[in-house]
């Protein structure tokens, strides 16, 4: 197994899906803070790329480090800020009319970090292309293969990494190239749809909402 960090996931509710498709929201990064840790330097370190020896170690974890997302996404529910979980629940919510409240929609659909590592975090830290290793792919088609999702929407960085891989001179009718792409696992094909990181609110409500409200509402059939 590639995946350290257990994707977010309620089976039930995913499989009915939003407007009947099941969907994997794909993320960045974790980031950690915690500089006083006596394995912050060897957990975040850029060079090694593996937090996993560090699992049950982690003083600042609920349960284990590779429980990192699950938690993450039930801290945002209860009600913790995570700004970039809380634009991208603004827009599905209020621009998509997926669900009536964040907690229906982040339970239906499955949600996964990229990068299989912890990244040392200040407060405008950022996920770079050198962050990424060849692990993250195919850690990324090892939850693709549990799941097998109908839509995978990639943010950022992450969907920069999984369109190197996409299928070429694969022409999808009546749809943006750079946003919608497909990609070959386990013999099947599946459709991506790449958009801004929900975190560069510049980005994402001046440059990319409305294209990629466009986008997703041809890959939903509304």
């Amino acid at each position: 197994m590639n995946l350290f960090f257990k994707p977010w996931v309620n089976i039930e509710s995913y499989n009915v899906g939003l407007k009947g498709n099941k969907i994997v929201v794909v993320g960045a990064s974790h980031y950690c803070k915690h500089k006083e840790c006596p394995y912050f330097k060897q957990c975040t370190s850029r060079e090694l790329k593996d937090s996993s020896p560090y699992n049950v170690l982690c003083q600042h974890c609920d349960t284990d480090l590779a429980n990192s997302t699950i938690e993450t996404v039930e801290y945002f529910i209860e009600g913790a800020e995570k700004v970039s979980y809380e634009n991208f629940s603004d827009f599905m919510i209020e621009e998509m009319k997926l669900a009536p409240d964040k907690k229906t929609l982040w339970n239906h659909f499955a949600f996964m970090n990229y990068v299989q590592y912890m990244l040392g975090s200040d407060d405008d830290i950022f996920t770079a292309a050198s962050d990424i290793q060849d692990r993250d792919y195919v850690a990324f088609k090892e939850v693709v293969s549990q799941l097998t999702p109908d839509i995978i929407i990639a943010w950022g960085k992450a969907g920069d990494d999984i369109k190197r891989h996409r299928i070429l001179n694969n022409v999808i009718e009546g749809v943006d190239p750079n946003y919608i792409f497909d990609i070959e696992n386990d013999g099947c094909a599946y459709r991506v749809i790449h958009c801004y990181h929900p975190c560069n609110m510049f980005s994402w409500f001046s440059d990319d909402a409305e294209n990629f409200k466009k986008q997703l509402e041809l890959l939903l059939g509304k």
